[in-house]
């Protein structure tokens, strides 16, 4: 996934370090945004329901003007979200989105079907992701599957035990995950106006950018949260994009576009889980997409967190919930025509700590979710 190699000195030069640049004596207000893939996606993240108070927990200890929210996918989860956000942030702004491909003749055959069902109920009663566990232990028999087939169990993945996904492809269809949900978030201190969302053609996860102007520092400012397309590896693209890394390179494309519109050459805010980030050998970042993740440099994004002189990683090898990975920068907070300096940290991870949550198997430390949140503060001039 990896095709070009960054430097540090190159990353600095690219995202506009100008942090020697700021006047101390000049008159700033501190600006602040957080970005967080709070991971609440059944089967797809290892013990949801045992993390679902933890994550709220964190959301209510929030500070920050503005707060992105990913994998927040049921209506359920939106609204405890919500509620429990309140007092800090009394704004939202989300989108329910729908399969509109759900109610079509089954999209598995019983017999076709049979040996992967069997392997999950073998290997997979239980597991904290079904969808880890079933790709790691089954995969042979999944991509035995008609491409329908797969596409319709990967979509009903959140259900809540093996036999449930099984029959619901037997016998109807559906193409996208949690009902075509889209799991991102909005929450703000200020009123939200102007709001608009963008709706990408998604492959399995539906894929969108919302929009709100609100107050962020000294004044107003246009903020942008999103969750966009990831490489999910062993999973089979079926899309129409011919792969994971080109539906997310035209889902930037999109973005990019999409911010400058609405933002017309005034103050805008980027943030999200962009599934793409830079590789930085020094600091033992691996890239993911990187040459992505370029597109937006070039158009003339600065990231705040890429400008401290150590970024740290938001997707880590040590985090359990992750799985078996590598440390990467996937989750970013970006800037676009923003005045003055940047005084102050650029930024600090967010809900790194391990909680204890209860599993059957007894209690057990846990980190809250397979991302550590982004928290990133920047000294704003004049709006």
């Amino acid at each position: 996934m990896r095709t070009t190699s960054w430097s540090m000195a190159a990353v600095a030069t690219l995202v506009g370090a100008t942090a020697c640049t700021s006047d101390p004596a000049a008159s700033a207000v501190t600006a602040s945004a957080i970005t967080w893939n709070a991971g609440l996606a059944d089967n797809f993240v290892p013990w949801t329901a045992q993390r679902r108070k933890p994550v709220l927990d964190a959301i209510k200890q929030a500070d920050s003007e503005v707060l992105c929210l990913q994998e927040v996918w049921l209506d359920d989860d939106v609204t405890r979200v919500v509620e429990a956000a309140k007092p800090k942030y009394p704004h939202a702004h989300f989108v329910k989105t729908v399969d509109s491909t759900v109610g079509g003749p089954p999209a598995c055959n019983v017999t076709e079907v049979a040996p992967l069902k069997a392997c999950a109920e073998k290997n997979c009663q239980g597991a904290g992701s079904l969808a880890d566990c079933a790709l790691t232990n089954c995969g042979a028999q999944y991509l035995a599957t008609a491409a329908k087939c797969q596409d319709c169990l990967g979509a009903n993945i959140s259900l809540n035990n093996i036999g449930a996904i099984f029959q619901a492809c037997a016998e109807g269809s559906g193409s996208l995950s949690f009902g075509g949900r889209n799991g991102v978030l909005l929450l703000s201190r200020s009123a939200l106006a102007e709001k608009d969302v963008l709706k990408f053609d998604s492959f399995l996860l539906q894929r969108v950018v919302l929009y709100a102007k609100t107050k962020v520092g000294s004044g107003a400012a246009h903020v942008f949260c999103t969750h966009l397309q990831a490489g999910l590896g062993s999973v089979k693209y079926n899309g129409k994009a011919g792969g994971w890394k080109e539906e997310q390179a035209a889902e930037i494309d999109a973005t990019i576009a999409f911010v400058k519109q609405k933002s017309a050459g005034q103050r805008a805010l980027l943030l999200g889980d962009l599934n793409c980030g830079p590789e930085l050998k020094g600091a033992g970042i691996d890239g993911e997409f990187p040459d992505n993740f370029m597109k937006f440099t070039t158009a003339g994004f600065r990231s705040r967190w890429l400008e401290q002189a150590s970024p740290t990683c938001t997707w880590c090898d040590g985090n359990e919930l992750a799985g078996k990975t590598t440390s990467r920068i996937i989750d970013h907070a970006l800037l676009l025509g923003w005045s003055g300096g940047v005084g102050g940290s650029a930024g600090a991870r967010a809900y790194d700590a391990r909680v204890q949550i209860d599993l059957p198997s007894g209690p057990t430390q846990s980190y809250v979710s397979d991302h550590f949140g982004v928290r990133v503060t920047w000294s704003d001039g004049s709006p």
